[in-house]
């Protein structure tokens, strides 16, 4: 009896993971690893760009509007579910003279979205802010992954799309499609 019980529980400790498990699994290790993942406390990515103001010119074509994104800073506190972007936006207007360079500073706290003034006063915003915050939250794959393991968030409906894998992962509230090449790298988070 106690050799059949130890044969039992070998061949389920055996068992292979759930599709859904496999490409979690797949996405952890083409990033280092389970363990090098959750050791992950802030991600921080700088840089500079340009921001569009869209729908704001003379023609629907038109594309003239743009501001210099100089100074770009953003810190995920990736444990604590939270994220702070710095950044001075310049207009490049070719025929306006309006605002010069402004310092903007965008936060989420949890489920707080919040934007600190020139003067570092704290002004909490709406609930459409606060859902757009946290889904620019959970586009990054260390913060989804992290995501995934958590009570309550479900992964759901992998599939084999070309020579890609793609999956749902649904969070409390939120939901996004995550694509991984053949090797398991995260490819796009949607």
């Amino acid at each position: 009896l106690l050799f059949s019980t130890l044969t039992i529980t070998l061949a389920a400790g055996c068992a292979r993971p759930t599709p859904e498990q496999q490409f979690i699994d797949d996405a952890f290790v083409a990033l280092g690893g389970r363990s090098r993942v959750e050791a992950v406390k802030s991600l921080t990515i700088e840089g500079t760009g340009v921001n569009y103001n869209l729908g704001q010119d003379m023609k629907p074509e038109a594309a003239t509007q743009t501001f210099a994104i100089t100074g770009y800073k953003r810190v995920i506190d990736v444990g604590n579910s939270r994220q702070r972007i710095e950044q001075t936006r310049t207009p490049k207007f070719a025929y306006f003279q309006g605002p010069q360079p402004q310092k903007q500073v965008q936060a989420l706290d949890g489920r707080v979205a919040f934007n600190v003034n020139a003067a570092g006063q704290a002004a909490r915003l709406g609930a459409t802010a606060e859902i757009d915050r946290r889904t620019d939250f959970f586009h990054h794959p260390l913060t989804l992954l992290r995501a995934a393991q958590a009570p309550g968030t479900t992964v759901v409906n992998v599939r084999t799309v070309g020579a890609v894998r793609q999956a749902d992962i649904r969070t409390a509230d939120l939901q996004f499609t995550m694509t991984l090449d053949v090797t398991g790298v995260p490819l796009s988070i949607s």
